[in-house]
């Protein structure tokens, strides 16, 4: 309800607003309390406060800017920031076009000059950036003189190394500016070595291993300390670069075999509770033919190995069979297959099981105690319906390999052995053959019976039983498919 007193009929009245008057004089003359006025608010009468008519647009009364039409949706908000001040002015002065005017006046210089800074320093640093990349080092160095910033102190460096010059100075400026950037740091450690200043070469290498906990500051100290040929300040930087590491850390494995080429003791630095670096360890002490130091890291390995563990701990036995050592590769092996990374039964020579895939249900793997195919551009070797299918162009020598496999047996037992082969576009199989060595390398002696089964008596504890072929006197080179159904390897009783 609106109030009936005299004041508030007078102010209801003035807010109609009369032909020709435009919109915004009417929420000037409403914001004074009558038209043509310098009456302010504070002269209504008591009874009349609490009308929500005498709300002052644009201030308290949200449905206002609705009121007054569509021009007040269409202010900038800079026009609204001057009217709004202007508005409050009014409320406050006798005179308020003189107000408003210089308040005008001074926001719109102060808007002007702040717009005419940040272009100057914007254009500023983008020459200077532009400056620094430039190819004279005058240009470089007035770069650093517009705008002293790290980077460009950086690239500074750079053009003076690239000189002749020594960057040292500008690292250390470059240092100061971004005293919390580990690669600055590194850097300027390396330059500092490089000058022979080795104190602050170390002090920047450790600063920056403290403020970054990845692997390249550990690696950058550990580096330092094998140049300057400190083994204890190595050794703990290495094992904590090896806590942090990621990706290929050969460079680091081989600053250790440097340092002290002993495998056990390399072994040892290396947490082997990390599979992704035990197994680039492994992989390292194998190639540097040290198998024989690795036994626990690869067992440690194989206990909590994923797929992608495979390759090194197949390596690893290779190496260990090439040698003559089974015993290992057969944990290492076994312990595999019971985890169901690998798809075969556990081998078990003294229970007469030592041939692994022989009846070629899964391709072989190529590597460990799996078959071996060669690759040869004459033969074609396909896993197929629980067999392999063998293609021969005809161009293959009369005595070549086919296929052969690591086979763990007990020395000086007796052995049969058999397997299934028929012709599929050809009259026969005729030239196939097999051969059995010992660890050393020499052959077997083969005993054949004329049920087709082989019979031979291992020397060692491992052996290569190797699938021949060997033309016939008098026939033509196998030129066409056969099938292998599999292979029967039994232990006499």
């Amino acid at each position: 309800m609106r109030c009936s007193c005299g004041a508030c009929r007078t102010l209801h009245q003035s807010n109609r607003v009369p032909p020709g008057i435009s919109q915004n004089r009417r929420a000037t003359q409403m914001t004074t309390g009558v038209s043509g006025s310098n009456l302010t608010i504070g002269g209504m009468p008591d009874s009349c406060r609490g009308d929500s008519s005498f709300l002052l647009p644009g201030f308290f009364d949200p449905e206002t800017p609705w009121k007054l039409g569509q021009p007040a949706r269409q202010k900038s908000f800079y026009s609204a920031i001057l009217e709004f001040i202007e508005e409050g002015l009014l409320l406050r002065t006798e005179s308020p076009r003189s107000g408003v005017s210089a308040v005008r006046t001074l926001l719109s210089c102060g808007f002007l000059l702040l717009l005419v800074l940040g272009a100057y320093w914007a254009a500023r640093l983008a020459w200077a950036d532009h400056l620094s990349r430039s190819d004279k080092l005058a240009d470089r160095l007035r770069a650093v003189e517009l705008s002293p910033d790290a980077t460009f102190y950086e690239r500074l460096a750079d053009k003076r190394e690239e000189l002749g010059g020594v960057p040292l100075p500008d690292l250390q400026r470059a240092v100061a500016r971004d005293p919390a950037n580990a690669v600055r740091l590194q850097r300027l450690g390396a330059g500092a070595e490089l000058a022979g200043n080795f104190e602050l070469a170390e002090a920047s290498f450790l600063q920056a291993a403290a403020l970054s906990r990845q692997y390249q500051p550990r690696y950058s100290l550990a580096q330092y300390y094998f140049r300057r040929q400190n083994a204890d300040g190595f050794w703990r930087w290495s094992r904590a670069a090896f806590e942090s590491a990621y990706g290929d850390i050969t460079p680091l494995l081989d600053l250790g075999w440097r340092m002290r080429p002993d495998a056990e003791w390399l072994s040892q630095q290396a947490l082997s509770q990390r599979p992704e670096v035990a197994r680039q360890q492994l992989v390292f002490l194998v190639r540097h033919g040290q198998w024989r130091g690795t036994r626990k890291l690869a067992l440690d390995l194989s206990k909590t190995a994923q797929a992608g563990d495979l390759p090194a701990l197949m390596e690893y036995c290779d190496q260990s069979l090439s040698e003559g050592a089974a015993q290992t590769a057969i944990e290492v092996w076994d312990t595999v297959c019971h985890r169901g990374l690998l798809p075969y039964r556990p081998l078990e020579p003294a229970a007469g099981i030592s041939l692994t895939n022989s009846g070629f249900e899964h391709p072989p793997l190529g590597m460990g105690f799996d078959w071996r195919f060669v690759q040869p551009s004459w033969l074609r070797s396909v896993q197929s319906n629980g067999g392999m299918r063998l293609t021969f162009s005809g161009d293959q020598p009369e005595s070549c390999l086919i296929a052969w496999q690591y086979v763990p047996v007990v020395p000086g037992a007796h052995y049969r052995l058999h397997f299934d082969v028929r012709a599929i576009d050809m009259p026969s199989a005729d030239g196939l053959d097999w051969m059995v060595y010992g660890a050393p390398g020499k052959a077997v002696a083969i005993e054949r019976s004329a049920d087709h089964w082989l019979s031979f008596s291992p020397p060692s504890e491992v052996i290569r039983l190797s699938l021949m072929y060997q033309r016939p006197v008098g026939s033509p080179r196998l030129s066409g498919t056969i099938a292998i159904a599999g292979v029967q390897l039994r232990m006499a009783r």
